[in-house]
């Protein structure tokens, strides 16, 4: 009943059970400089984008590589390392599947750290900028001050200029630091994991986190039901199996016969 993966491309109610929230450890995040981090992201979107291909493919070996390609350029590109898992999952590699994507919950929330600081390192950069602009308008306008004739207007055009520069600096906005959400499906996937490994708590832990942060999840909905239905819960299986067909989720009609059945007793 364990629903395929659903491949997606990358860089956001009412729950059943409630799951602590994944914090950093102290001393986890060291901020990086950002000319290191936009390359090495540069860097490891090549082997990704490969990978998704190569996933698309069903060529998994190879998509497997592709991802961890990407992983050691830059450890803590989650989206890489979370299909990495999807890869695992389907060698039938279950128990590395899970693992690699509860990696992936934590390196999420490393990444938001770190391109939080990097925007931050723009954000300064742009205001000294200002500053050094600022300073060279003010001498210019000093010179024209103390000029006439047609070197006037040349000076006038060169303020313009540089007012124009320092404008497009100005755009660049302090960035705001959020308290990260690992996103549903990243629940959603290593629920999948657990499942096929018959490790039902789990799964249920996971499937109910997905839908805490996305009550609409349908694939979360429609698998939580199953694991209703194994334990004889049907009501809440019929429920989470309506609220799955209501967000335009893909149910088994056999298993949705089976539980009118049992309701029906």
């Amino acid at each position: 009943m364990v629903r395929r993966f659903i491949l997606l491309t990358c860089v956001l109610s009412s729950a059943i059970i409630l799951v602590a929230p994944m914090v950093l450890a102290a001393g986890s995040f060291v901020p990086q400089d950002k000319d290191t981090v936009l390359q090495d992201y540069n860097r490891a979107r090549q082997y990704f984008h490969r990978g998704l291909d190569q996933l698309k493919a069903e060529r998994y070996d190879r998509a497997k590589s592709s991802f961890e390609q990407a992983l050691k350029t830059l450890p803590d590109y989650a989206e890489a390392a979370l299909q990495l898992g999807v890869c695992q999952y389907y060698l039938n590699d279950f128990q590395a599947a899970g693992e690699t994507i509860e990696e992936a919950k934590t390196k999420y929330l490393r990444w938001h750290h770190t391109f939080y600081d990097v925007k931050l390192q723009l954000y300064n950069e742009a205001q000294n900028t200002i500053n050094e602009l600022n300073k060279q308008i003010s001498d210019v306008e000093v010179q024209k001050a103390q000029t006439s004739g047609d070197q006037v207007a040349k000076l006038s055009q060169k303020i313009a200029e540089l007012e124009g520069i320092k404008h497009s600096y100005q755009s660049v906005e302090r960035p705001m630091m959020t308290e990260p959400v690992v996103p549903a499906k990243y629940y959603f996937y290593c629920g999948n994991c657990y499942l096929k490994m018959q490790k039902w708590n789990e799964a249920f832990a996971e499937y109910a986190q997905a839908i805490e942060i996305d009550p609409n999840y349908g694939e979360a909905h429609n698998n939580l039901a199953y694991i209703y239905y194994l334990a004889k819960q049907y009501e809440n299986a019929w429920k989470h199996l309506q609220i799955a067909e209501e967000c335009g989720a893909k149910i088994n009609p056999k298993v949705k016969e089976m539980l009118q059945k049992e309701l029906a007793k």
